[in-house]
């Protein structure tokens, strides 16, 4: 466990919001971008906006609404097709 969320953010390959508390709503965006491996977030309770998502770089992953970007959609579909092709 970490004491704050930051720091369990620090090397993590993705961030996964799961919750809607006030903490997480409006966070330091650069923060968790340096924080992470690669600007990935998966928001189960969408909280953010896609567009201000794409505008960072971050392959933002809102549950219920799709992809926010181009790229993001490229690099699900290399991933989707690697996976099926392997089966």
């Amino acid at each position: 466990l970490c004491p704050t969320a930051m720091q369990a953010l620090a090397g993590a390959d993705a961030l996964a919001i799961v919750t809607e508390w006030q903490e997480f709503r409006s966070p330091d965006f650069q923060a968790i971008i340096s924080a992470l491996r690669q600007p990935v977030i998966f928001d189960g309770r969408n909280l953010y906006d896609p567009s201000q998502m794409a505008e960072l770089g971050v392959a933002y992953h809102a549950i219920g609404r799709g992809l926010s970007s181009p790229d993001a959609r490229a690099t699900m579909a290399k991933t989707v097709w690697r996976e099926s092709s392997a089966a």
